[in-house]
């Protein structure tokens, strides 16, 4: 287990994973990606990297593909949000999660955040870097104690240490979810290769004993089905009208 050492002030660089068909959500992302979709007014993307650069963060990468060139023509080079970005492209065939983030590796620190281009968080970025430093190990997994109650559980939690992740699996002792932002040493993709997915190499470092456990205290928002999509709006209506 290798930690690579970085400095707490200086954040690494954030990997979106912005590449989805978004199926769930046609037909509105028939010819846009969910990036894009507008709330109040804004394309999600706005909230996304408005949160991150307030988070503390200096440089993002965004891995793209479905309808790529509207969110590269949108953010630019993301100085209007006083952020480097760069992108990432996985080309013809699509990579998967994890494929996407090998293929932006020369992109990207020797240990990086990772989100999903449909996720909004509420977390403290700088002190889930610090615990990933304390932990010694090569990756950690943000995870909120859900209890089924938005989604499966899918995460056993023992000692502030990952056991069990496992998307199909279904366990009684499941109590937390995948909060749906990580921090990786690009040390753990070496022996990966081609198309695969991201949540196939969390299970197997939650085996090996090599993925810590961050636990969120807020509750996530995802705009990746029509519920979520509807929640998030009325969170972001909340904030504009309190």
């Amino acid at each position: 287990m290798s930690n690579i050492n970085i400095s707490i002030q200086e954040l690494p660089t954030v990997a979106i994973l912005s590449g989805g068909l978004a199926t769930r959500l046609y037909p509105v992302t028939q010819k846009i990606p969910k990036s894009m979709i507008k709330i109040n007014g804004n394309p999600f993307i706005d909230y996304q990297l408005k949160w991150l650069k307030n988070a503390g963060i200096k440089k993002i990468v965004l891995c793209i593909n479905h309808y790529g060139e509207q969110i590269v023509d949108h953010v630019k080079d993301g100085e209007k949000y006083g952020l480097i970005v760069k992108y990432s492209w996985d080309g013809q065939n699509k990579l998967g999660t994890g494929g996407a983030l090998k293929n932006a590796l020369h992109l990207l620190d020797n240990t990086f955040f990772v989100l999903y281009g449909d996720s909004f968080l509420c977390m403290n970025l700088k002190d889930m870097n610090r615990t990933y430093l304390k932990s010694k190990m090569d990756a950690l997994l943000a995870v909120y104690k859900n209890n089924n109650r938005w989604d499966r559980s899918n995460t056993i939690v023992e000692n502030n240490n990952i056991v069990l992740y496992n998307k199909s699996e279904k366990n009684k002792r499941m109590e937390y979810i995948d909060y749906g932002v990580s921090l990786l040493s690009a040390t753990i993709f070496k022996d990966q290769d081609g198309i695969f997915d991201l949540g196939v190499l969390y299970e197997k470092l939650a085996i090996d004993g090599n993925l810590a456990a961050y636990i969120a205290k807020e509750r996530f928002f995802e705009i990746g089905s029509k519920s979520g999509l509807e929640e998030f709006s009325k969170y972001i209506d909340s904030l504009i009208n309190s």
